[in-house]
């Protein structure tokens, strides 16, 4: 896919030296004037893909507002931008000249490939003709805007934000398929109502519903189309990260590996924070795995950046696990002895928060009251983003 944002900056920059730019609107207030860039979405057919940008110019005036915009409406025009609408709107600060624009690239050098798997069935669409899939699709819509829902309420002249949430992402697919009844009842099973299933594309992967059952349309070309809706609209890693020490012996050695002077195999790692990178779109719950190699009292894992912790009033003792799970509307913690597994809810220290690794740099901190140099620790986790 094009990367629509960045190219419209670089025009911008080139032919605007001087004029800010940004991607958050709260970042436009500091100063006047200045342009937010933001993604619209993509549309695409075979062979071509249409991606839209939101522009939006904040100035002090009218005026002002509308001059800049019909600069960057030209220098965009320009660089084969296509503009689809604008307007001007008042603001409580000031003014916003709002546009949307779209461009068009070919998609012969990158085809879209997806496969939907639900209810012990795959399916494979492509906008590639000769990729040997029986569903070839049309058109996609949906797959990259995350829309808010923002609530806020009125204090004298300026308005509070009271809560943010992100809404369903819908994505519809359009296509052909060739006629005959085993394709059409298998995108019918893949598709069932009430069962969810993972939209993949590339390495990474989003949980959907089907909002109906496949509608199907017998003309010459005998058309299809899907309805899906993803309660939380991130795509996500389908493979977790690599294991990161936490606390315990953490290799040093890579392969190939060239020996020219003293060094170390590995280190252990006890009582420092480690440095994890979310390098994702939103923050993400992690998977936080401990083992006892003696006893271990009131086992603690601390974002030293957040300040926020995870305490476990108990005492583990040697072979003992305790495996933790943050991710929202998985959380859970259990004790592992054995093979058995029990509930470790009941020891979570009132005072604790389910950490969540935010964006950019977490440092996480594992520690206990006595025995933390007996303690094995590592976290796992999948970013997730805006788009496959």
């Amino acid at each position: 896919m094009i990367d629509v944002i960045e190219e419209a900056r670089r025009t911008i920059a080139e032919r605007l030296p001087g004029l800010p730019i940004s991607d958050a609107p709260e970042n436009a207030r500091g100063g006047w004037p200045c342009v937010v860039l933001r993604d619209g979405g993509n549309h695409v057919r075979k062979g071509e893909q249409s991606v839209k940008i939101n522009v939006a110019v904040y100035a002090a005036n009218e005026a002002a507002a509308d001059y800049y915009g019909e600069l960057i409406d030209e220098e965009l025009r320009g660089a084969d931008f296509f503009r689809l609408s604008s307007r001007i709107e008042r603001e409580a600060l000031g003014f916003t000249w709002n546009a949307v624009f779209t461009k068009a690239a070919p998609l012969r050098n990158e085809p879209f490939l997806a496969m939907y798997e639900a209810n012990g069935e795959s399916v494979l669409f492509s906008t590639c003709e000769d990729s040997g899939s029986a569903f070839s699709l049309t058109s996609v819509d949906g797959l990259y805007p995350v829309e808010s829902a923002v609530r806020t309420v009125n204090n004298g002249n300026a308005p509070i934000c009271v809560s943010v949430s992100v809404l369903p992402k819908m994505i519809t697919l359009n296509g052909i398929l060739p006629r005959g009844a085993p394709p059409r009842r298998r995108l019918m099973k893949c598709m069932a109502p009430l069962i969810p299933g993972f939209l993949y594309v590339g390495g990474r992967r989003l949980m959907c519903y089907p909002v109906k059952t496949p509608e199907f349309y017998e003309d010459n070309a005998f058309r299809f189309k899907l309805t899906l809706a993803a309660p939380v609209p991130f795509f996500e890693d389908v493979l977790e990260s690599a294991p990161i020490t936490l606390a315990g012996f953490a290799g040093g050695v890579s392969f190939p590996l060239e020996i020219i002077e003293k060094f170390a195999f590995g280190s252990y790692v006890t009582g420092s924070a480690v440095d994890i990178q979310n390098a994702g779109d939103t923050e993400v719950g992690m998977n936080i795995r401990m083992k006892a190699l003696g006893s271990v009292e009131n086992p603690c894992v601390t974002n030293m950046v957040s300040g926020e912790f995870m305490r476990f009033n108990m005492t583990l003792y040697e072979g003992e696990g305790l495996v933790i799970s943050t991710a929202p509307g998985g959380r859970a913690c259990w004790v592992m002895v054995g093979g058995t597994e029990t509930n470790a809810m009941p020891y979570l220290d009132p005072a604790s928060t389910f950490l969540t690794l935010k964006l950019g740099v977490n440092l996480l901190r594992v520690s206990a009251d006595s025995g933390a140099d007996m303690l094995e620790a590592e976290s796992c986790f999948k970013q997730k983003y805006v788009g496959p």
